[in-house]
């Protein structure tokens, strides 16, 4: 673009230099004016190459897709056919508008180009982008290699009679996360074109196995979600003519495309030549020779324990009672022992089998599992240890395997209360000395935490969703190293909610009932919140969490903490608790206060006491924001539990002397001031204690409110002072001091045209009121009354009205209190909104 003709007349022209600016930048927004997303087209050269700059990305572009679509309109340019609807009139155009609009264009002048566009050295380059530029390109160069390295390979895990012996599980073993750490399987990625017979020489070199005493199975995924043998791989091919080939020299590739393919990789099954193969040669288990391989597991009553004793073969035309003396002898019974048999179908389904049926009848092939146990009539012993172990009696495998079913991985997170959890928090670090984590202090005699359980802040355990409460405990106490799980208490760990509300040990409490569950990768998947107390449950059921509201300097420093007391103690425990909780609030503060100076000075370490001085504290009970009563420390704490909230002030303050200290303003006296919107019970905030002084000046009393209500003196104007009578119940019976004045609260509207709803500042004279007519005597008469009557003699109230008071200590009769009309946006309790409207 030649901007040389919108120059102004006299301006210098350069015939050298001329005004020609070429595009190299487009700013676009996609979106509406809703929402979208911004990213720009770059032309860094002078070529007419473009780049998109989106977010992270930087890809190359066309010309035409920086100019075309950036330009908003129509996307069929104004050209689109038009169409017809039944029922909808004329013909219609459909308009569809372009989501991308270009909102600014960056130009560059033509002659100076090469000055602005320069190539950018590595040292213009910042350290971390270069950095970060390094880590992409590390990262796409792992990607690519295990890209290739998928391709070209093959994951092959593998299991043998060892990982069986192990397994406590469904199936044989798991080939997935379910797997235990302690039981792992063979897996490792191989060369697709890797022949069968070359693997199988390098598994046996790395398990120190004989490779012609091990052989190979597939295995298969069944209709009912269980995992079984399928066929043992040929050691020899067979060629049409039934005579035996060469070895087998099929690819590891082929071999898994022939099974079952909706795995990733190939599983295979590591058979081991032992006394068992008949005639110590393994021979095919197909319809030829009726030979089926099933796998075998005991299972322990009283250890709660699966076994897996390997395989047996068995003839379809068997009995199942034929291989009862086989069994015993895997498992070393005595030749009379009677045993119970069970077939695992899958995790639901496990069937006694019948003695008498044949296994043909009985359904059993390749890779069947056979549980048996002992037989056992009616309850034994081991029933009553588990009973008293809170631990269900199971009696049968199919009792356990239906337990199984309910096995479920938990998260454990250590507890740590902040100013967003739930209302325990802070009791619950009063209890642990005042920190703001959970652990109990390693200087503490009765603290149960061990150094070494410090660090278990987060683990997981397998447990089961019926599990009672007491046994998660002991499960977690093991864990962390804490000797006593009723030391333990448990929270909820509900996902998208803050609070981690408390769980209440009950003998119906099970697992299922304590925690969230989800699903992680695929499995199902419990989070539980746990803490460490220093006190056992049964001793903090017979403790109260106490609210107390700690007010500083002002009632805006207000902090609200809790403290844990002991129900049958006196309310001296309380006074004690509060005193320590508050004492170590302030050394809190201190400390965070002398971090920030650190900050700000460069972090030079500064040499001052973080710990706070003692402090002095009036502690007193107020009821509905109103009533204050002291606290005898001889009274049982109950007395002060569950009738109002307790409240802990700062002594002495602003309230408990006058501005001048050195200054004397004759006797005092001690009243209660509370906070009010319009109607005396639409009380708010903190009740507090107030010094009057006989001969100390309204306004000084006044500032003195200011500071400690700890409000400005533009925000002050809206607060109303009122004395109110000792059984008044309305503000028509109190007094209301406004500017020097003092007047009953039924003619606050004489000089107040909006009401209680008008708010009169506390340090201008009233508003005027227009003069009414005198009588003979100079006594203003009221509106529609004639000299004479009897109406025409003032009331007291307007007497009073005349009055101006100099000292609150003259405007408060014995009994009297001082309250505050306003509304305080800052307060826990606000007028609603159709208390207000009912007023007006």
């Amino acid at each position: 673009i030649d901007l040389g003709e919108f120059l102004a007349s006299d301006a210098e022209r350069d015939p050298s230099d001329p005004t020609v600016y070429c595009l190299h930048g487009v700013l676009v927004h996609s979106g509406d004016v809703s929402g979208g997303h911004y990213f720009a087209y770059l032309r860094p050269t002078e070529e007419d190459k473009w780049y998109r700059f989106d977010d992270d990305r930087v890809i190359p572009v066309l010309p035409e897709e920086v100019i075309d679509e950036s330009y908003g309109g129509d996307l069929n340019g104004g050209n689109a056919p038009a169409r017809t609807r039944p029922g909808l009139g004329p013909a219609t155009r459909s308009v569809h508008k372009r989501i991308t609009n270009a909102y600014m264009l960056v130009y560059i002048r033509k002659s100076r180009a090469k000055q602005i566009l320069t190539p950018v050295s590595n040292d213009e380059i910042p350290q971390h982008l270069i950095k970060c530029l390094e880590e992409a390109k590390a990262e796409e160069e792992r990607l690519r290699r295990e890209y290739e390295e998928r391709t070209r390979t093959l994951s092959v895990t593998v299991f043998d009679d060892n990982n069986f012996s192990r397994h406590q599980g469904f199936d044989m073993c798991y080939f997935d996360t379910q797997q235990p750490e302690d039981n792992p399987l063979y897996s490792k990625r191989f060369p697709r074109t890797m022949r069968y017979f070359e693997f199988k020489e390098q598994y046996a070199k790395e398990r120190g196995l004989n490779k012609d005493d091990i052989r190979f199975w597939t295995l298969v995924g069944r209709v009912n979600k269980t995992v079984r043998l399928d066929a043992p791989i040929p050691e020899r091919l067979i060629e049409p003519s039934d005579l035996i080939g060469e070895y087998n020299d099929q690819t590891l590739e082929k071999i898994y495309h022939d099974t079952f393919k909706k795995w990733s990789g190939l599983r295979l099954y590591c058979e081991r030549k032992d006394e068992y193969v008949p005639q110590g040669e393994f021979v095919p288990c197909d319809n030829s020779t009726n030979l089926s391989l099933v796998l075998v597991k005991f299972y322990d009553p009283e250890t709660q324990t699966m076994e897996g004793l390997g395989k047996v073969y068995v003839n379809a035309k068997q009995q199942i009672k034929d291989i009862i003396p086989l069994l015993r002898k895997k498992k070393g019974l005595s030749h009379d022992t009677e045993l119970d048999l069970y077939e695992e179908i899958k995790p639901q389904l496990v069937e006694r089998m019948d003695p008498e049926a044949t296994f043909h009848k009985s359904e059993i092939q390749n890779g069947d599992i056979i549980c048996f146990q002992l037989h056992r009539s009616g309850e034994d012993a081991a029933n009553a240890s588990h009973q008293q172990a809170m631990q269900p009696a199971l009696r049968t495998a199919p009792e356990y395997f239906d337990r199984l079913t309910r096995q479920v991985p938990v998260m454990f997170c250590r507890y740590r209360p902040n100013d967003s959890d739930d209302e325990d928090g802070d009791e619950v670090s009063e209890a642990n000395g005042g920190r703001a984590d959970a652990r109990t202090d390693a200087a503490d005699p009765d603290a149960m935490e061990t150094e070494e359980a410090v660090d278990n802040d987060e683990f997981e355990l397998t447990l089961y969703s019926d599990d009672a409460y007491d046994t998660v405990a002991q499960a977690v106490a093991r864990r962390i190293g804490v000797s006593d799980p009723l030391h333990l208490l448990f929270r909820r760990a509900d996902l998208g909610y803050t609070k981690k509300q408390p769980i209440r040990r009950t003998p119906h409490t099970r697992l299922e009932d304590m925690a969230h569950f989800g699903v992680q990768h695929g499995r199902r998947q419990g989070y539980l919140y746990f803490e460490v107390l220093p006190m056992s449950i049964d001793e903090m059921e017979n403790t109260t969490a106490v609210p107390v509201t700690f007010i500083g300097s002002s009632l805006r420093d207000e902090h609200v903490v809790k403290v844990r007391v002991n129900n049958n103690q006196s309310a001296q425990a309380l006074i004690d608790s509060v005193h320590k909780r508050v004492q170590a609030l302030k050394a809190k503060g201190n400390q965070k206060r002398q971090q920030q100076q650190q900050k700000g000075s460069n972090g030079v370490a500064a040499d001052e006491d973080t710990s706070a001085p003692p402090i002095s504290l009036r502690i007193y009970q107020e009821v509905m924001h109103r009533n204050i009563q002291p606290i005898n420390p001889g009274e049982p704490v109950t007395t002060y539990l569950g009738h109002g909230s307790i409240i802990a002030e700062q002594f002495p303050s602003t309230s408990d002397h006058p501005l001048d200290k050195d200054r004397q303003y004759g006797e005092s006296r001690v009243i209660s001031v509370f906070q009010f919107t319009n109607y005396l019970r639409n009380t708010h905030g903190v009740p507090f204690v107030f010094t009057v002084f006989r001969d100390e000046p309204w306004e000084e009393t006044w500032e003195r409110i200011r500071v400690k209500l700890g409000m400005g003196k533009r925000d002050l104007t809206k607060v109303k002072a009122v004395v109110v009578p000792e059984n008044a119940s309305s503000v028509e019976q109190c007094r209301y001091i406004v500017g020097a004045n003092v007047m009953h609260g039924n003619d606050m509207a004489l000089v107040m045209p909006g009401g209680l709803q008008s708010p009169t500042p506390m340090d201008t004279p009233p508003r005027s009121v227009s003069p009414a007519p005198n009588n003979s005597e100079g006594t203003p008469l009221a509106e529609g009354r004639k000299e004479g009557d009897a109406s025409t003699v003032p009331n007291q109230q307007q007497q009073q009205q005349q009055q101006h008071p100099t000292t609150l200590w003259e405007e408060l009769a014995e009994g009297d209190t001082l309250a505050l009309d306003y509304v305080d946006r800052y307060s826990k309790w606000r007028p609603t909104e159709k208390s207000i409207h009912i007023r007006s």
